[in-house]
């Protein structure tokens, strides 16, 4: 993610929405989520996938798109895109730093997720959406008030 300048300050440059690629694979959801005859979930239903993404969270960076669920790989593929683009327009390279970008790009990643899940009809996945985007922007400040330029200029007086 690239770093511009604007009102004499700097920050990350956001993706356009147009340039964002898919966050879940389409899926066909005029599939039943209960099997008809016994009532019992059927295999990626809504719910397994909502679980599945969340707990999915803490390694998602690390997965390998071609071994997981096709409707995972947008997610992973995101996340990983999006860790690099951060890490590569840090000021500085450091441990605390590169984790605080992969843990943004994770959060970005499950919250885009959950929104395509979402808008194919999960409305759980709508309400737990929120609070993965309240976490990528925190992790976003946190990141921001971490870096040394903006030490710098605090030190000088200018924020």
């Amino acid at each position: 993610m690239p770093i511009e300048r604007s009102h004499g300050e700097e920050r990350a440059q956001n993706w356009r929405v147009d340039e964002l690629p898919p966050a879940i694979a389409n899926t066909d959801v005029t599939a039943p989520d209960r099997d008809e005859n016994t009532g019992r979930f059927v295999p990626g239903n809504a719910a397994s996938r909502r679980r599945k993404l969340k707990g999915a969270a803490k390694v998602l960076v690390s997965l390998d798109p071609a071994h997981c669920d096709p409707w995972l790989r947008p997610s992973i593929e995101l996340a990983v895109t999006h860790a690099t683009d951060i890490i590569a327009g840090l000021p500085v390279q450091s441990a605390a730093l590169n984790a605080l970008a992969v843990d943004t790009a994770t959060a970005t990643a499950v919250y885009r997720g959950l929104l395509a899940l979402g808008a194919q009809g999960d409305a759980k996945a709508l309400s737990e959406a929120r609070a993965w985007l309240r976490e990528a922007r925190q992790r976003c400040v946190s990141m921001k008030l971490s870096t040394p330029i903006h030490e710098t200029a605090v030190a000088m007086g200018r924020t």
